[in-house]
């Protein structure tokens, strides 16, 4: 599921501290059942940055309000600049409040850029390339 409601940024520097847009849950407490949800990240430009020198953090934070009081839910490792290439995922926690966004902090010097939103599916990054099926006729019967 991808829902254009449910993206947090689309294509930021990682140069820079982000804060991204607030998803608005609409519940209290909200509740996915079963169903786990993500942080997905994309990174459209790769960063470069090598080390904890050159690095971003990133964190997920909630607030009950929208606009005061965010605490952080989750956060990331110190990630090298240079790691931020592909896609990476964030399990959402299971209890958070109303309000959600990403946070991002930056040490040194960090290029790329990001996309990321939240949703119940991320990309399976696969090192091989797709095989496909190959069809055969059946032999024809020989009467036997």
């Amino acid at each position: 599921m991808l829902d254009l409601k449910l993206v947090l940024c689309e294509n930021k520097s990682l140069a820079s501290a982000i804060t991204s847009n607030t998803l608005d849950l609409v519940q209290d407490k909200p509740d996915t059942g079963t169903y786990p949800m993500f942080i997905v990240m994309l990174f459209p430009t790769a960063g470069t940055g090598a080390g904890s020198t050159n690095a971003v953090t990133f964190k997920i934070q909630d607030s009950a309000d929208g606009t005061t009081d965010w605490k952080d839910v989750a956060l990331t490792p110190a990630i090298a600049g240079q790691d931020c290439k592909g896609s990476m995922v964030m399990p959402m926690p299971m209890k958070h409040r109303r309000y959600i966004r990403l946070v991002s902090t930056v040490a040194g010097t960090v290029t790329g850029n990001v996309t990321a939103y939240m949703s119940d599916q991320y990309p399976i990054e696969v090192d091989y390339k797709m095989q496909g099926y190959e069809w055969t006729e059946p032999e024809p019967d020989s009467g036997d």
